[in-house]
């Protein structure tokens, strides 16, 4: 890279927050323009046809790479890596009997998993197993700061992390010291992002002028080997969506979004 070269986000670099005098009317508005020769996309399958749109109106050349076997967009048919100028097919993050390996070519080929075991440590699992619930709940016992469930809805999430906490006996609603955070908002000016990890180290609670408790105090020992101290917005905690507004806060008052992270 070269000094004058810029890692980010697409959003954080073709579009800028808008707030009127109110301050309370935010909105993302589509920069001006960019002051730069190249555009390098990674991870292009994720993009969608409105952000695709936006990002050519600037008139900078574009690189875009990403995986052709992913699946388009939610809720859109546009998929950008569909008809790709250059494909890489030899596999070299795997073996090639991976049972990884082995899945992926199964969705692509029929659009679902059987229920069966591939390799060591990769089993899909049926509902009606007689054994499921005993399953699950050894998972969720022996659960340790190296385990990570990847869930589909936020309503499992918030379902999970709380079993998960009352395994540990953290039974308050409200995070503690030892509790697991993910992060999930990006926040460049200090460096931290949507996915980052860490166990709270200190926590307090903060109140605004008017004697509203709206965020916590917190010492966050990230997984990077950071410390991440900073305000963080209460409301996130055990929300079903990301906050993207909060009543009577403005959008940059809202403060860092973190929840539970098991």
């Amino acid at each position: 890279m070269f000094k004058q070269d810029k890692v980010s986000t697409i959003h954080s670099l073709i579009y800028e927050v808008r707030t009127e005098s109110d301050k309370k009317d935010v909105r993302w508005e589509k920069r001006y323009y960019l002051e730069y020769d190249l555009i390098i996309i990674d991870e292009a399958s994720m993009i969608s046809s409105q952000l695709w749109e936006d990002l050519l109106s600037f008139g900078v050349p574009i690189i875009a790479a990403g995986d052709h076997g992913q699946l388009p967009p939610i809720g859109e048919n546009f998929s950008l890596m569909q008809s790709p100028d250059i494909r890489l097919e030899q596999i070299h993050r795997q073996a090639a009997t991976s049972p990884i390996i082995t899945i992926s070519q199964v969705i692509r080929e029929t659009g679902f998993i059987p229920v069966k075991k591939f390799g060591n440590g990769v089993i899909k699992y049926s509902r009606q197993d007689p054994d499921i619930g005993s399953i699950m709940q050894t998972q969720l016992e022996s659960w340790n700061e190296d385990t990570l469930f990847l869930v589909g809805m936020n309503w499992t999430r918030t379902k999970l992390n709380q079993q998960i906490r009352s395994q540990r006996e953290l039974y308050s609603p409200t995070p503690v010291v030892g509790d697991r955070l993910i992060c999930l908002k990006n926040n460049w000016q200090i460096g931290i992002y949507n996915g980052i990890m860490g166990t709270v180290l200190k926590i307090e609670n903060e109140t605004d002028k008017q004697g509203k408790h709206q965020w916590y105090l917190v010492d966050v020992a990230l997984d990077d080997g950071r410390v991440y101290r900073g305000k963080i917005s209460k409301h996130q905690f055990e929300s079903p969506t990301t906050l993207s507004e909060v009543t009577g806060l403005t959008y940059t008052e809202i403060g860092d979004l973190f929840d539970f992270g098991y």
